[in-house]
């Protein structure tokens, strides 16, 4: 088994350079895939504002009309294929190219992120807007629940023993297992994406294509109990005063089982109405089951062609009949004549934005959902918490007694920006207000004036 460590980096015009080190047993592309899909699911909790998620999903909310890759770019650095070497050489990427958070996306030192053992050791997370060191996983663990707002010893201990429970895992399934930002909130799940069909062949021992036909041929055979005719006898062809089984009948009919089946099926609930010589002709009698599809080429000429027979007509490389039937069927019954064209590959398939569970806007809104502050008669509302931001650094630049509220580089604005997004999303959820945060700022009367 080999391991890939991996790079990517938020490149202008849309991100200043940073990067974020990774590993993985999949390729990179793949890997890449993953961030984007972690990074728009819905989570329980707000990811780390100073993490690769949080970046990925703020690109997502500003530029919606971009794609992902435009802004974000993987590159390997180097592949390991033992466990031992993979863990020092994350670490040693991590501090070569200085990921860490701030100047990185990095929000644990690397050589842990594998999760299990490991993370029992003392461990450096950068949360809370700055990186800190813990002497064990519990002490991490209680750091984080304090920075979501936990106060009762009760709630914290659920939420150590919850962290704990991700990173350990499934017995025997080492791929359940949590890292430890995972575990606890600060950097989104990659789970693999497995599908419940991968699940089951992986527990079973089989291949996903075995497992996958399992489960085909098991639903045929709840779909002929359903129709109450696997069982039980027929009329036989040369005695019909004789009842003889079902595959005996198809076999002197020279139909195969699963023919015979089928069109019985069609005739079940009739089936004892039904005279022996009615049955024998219907079961010899081919089934016409194609449905004709009308489609209008762009040169204007109509064909009006069966599924099976359409998908062999446009069949060539990047478009193989199987793939063409499968797409042809998932357009339901009334398919409009653009969609059809797209399935039988004459037609591009229009460009989608990826689609975003977006969780700040919930989030923000969750803990503040007004953004005004007043003084006497004087108000002033800000459209959103960007907004409200943008409005505390200006006027904060003025004044040196409070600009070390903008973090290490407070004339760098999208630096500043993000030291008060984390100062003001993590007030929020405390339960803060904008009137409360400008009061604790000592900003109120220069933020009405400006």
């Amino acid at each position: 088994m080999s391991f890939t460590i991996y790079q990517i980096i938020h490149r202008p015009p849309f991100g200043n350079g940073k990067r974020y080190v990774g590993l993985t047993k999949r390729t990179v592309q793949d890997r890449l895939n993953a961030h984007f899909n972690e990074s728009t699911r819905e989570k329980p909790r707000g990811i780390s504002p100073f993490s690769l998620g949080y970046a990925i999903r703020d690109h997502l909310l500003s530029f919606p009309t971009d794609p992902l890759e435009s802004a974000f770019v993987i590159e390997t650095l180097q592949v390991y294929t033992t466990l031992e070497a993979m863990r020092d050489g994350e670490s040693h990427w991590i501090d070569t190219l200085q990921t860490m958070a701030p100047a990185g996306f990095n929000i644990m030192r690397g050589g842990s992120s594998v999760g299990g053992p490991s993370n029992s050791k003392p461990c450096e997370i950068f949360l809370d807007g700055k990186l800190q060191t813990f002497s064990s996983f519990t002490d991490a663990a209680k750091a984080a629940a304090k920075g979501e707002g936990i106060i009762d010893p009760i709630e914290i201990k659920k939420f150590v023993a919850n962290a704990k429970a991700k990173m350990h895992g499934t017995k025997g399934k080492p791929e359940t297992r949590y890292s430890l930002a995972e575990a606890l909130g600060i950097e989104p799940r990659d789970d693999g994406r497995w599908t419940q069909v991968s699940r089951a062949a992986k527990a079973a021992g089989r291949l996903v294509d075995t497992e996958r036909s399992r489960n085909q041929r098991q639903k045929l055979r709840e779909q002929r109990l359903a129709t109450g005719v696997t069982t039980g006898q027929l009329p036989c062809p040369y005695n019909p005063t004789l009842q003889v089984a079902q595959t005996t009948v198809f076999e002197a009919l020279g139909i195969s089982p699963s023919t015979g089946r089928y069109r019985l099926a069609q005739i079940a609930e009739r089936l004892d109405s039904m005279t022996p010589q009615e049955i024998h002709d219907h079961l010899r009698k081919p089934q016409d089951r194609s449905k004709p599809i009308k489609v209008e080429l762009p040169g204007g000429q109509c064909i009006c062609l069966g599924i099976n027979a359409l998908a062999k007509a446009y069949e060539r490389p990047g478009h193989k009949v199987s793939a063409i039937k499968a797409r042809l069927r998932k357009l339901g019954d009334a398919p409009g004549n653009d969609d059809l064209l797209i399935a039988i590959g004459l037609a591009a398939k229009p460009a989608k934005n990826r689609s975003v569970l977006s969780v700040q806007p919930i989030s923000r809104k969750k803990h503040c959902s007004d953004w005004t502050i007043s003084k006497g008669t004087v108000t002033k509302t800000y459209i959103n918490q960007k907004a409200f931001i943008e409005a505390c650094h200006q006027v904060l630049l003025l004044n040196p007694d409070l600009m070390h509220l903008l973090g290490n580089a407070p004339t760098d604005t999208h630096k500043a920006h993000r030291s008060l997004q984390g100062r003001i999303s993590s007030a929020t959820r405390a339960g803060k207000t904008a009137q409360e945060l400008a009061e604790g700022f000592g900003i109120v009367d220069d933020l009405l004036a400006a």
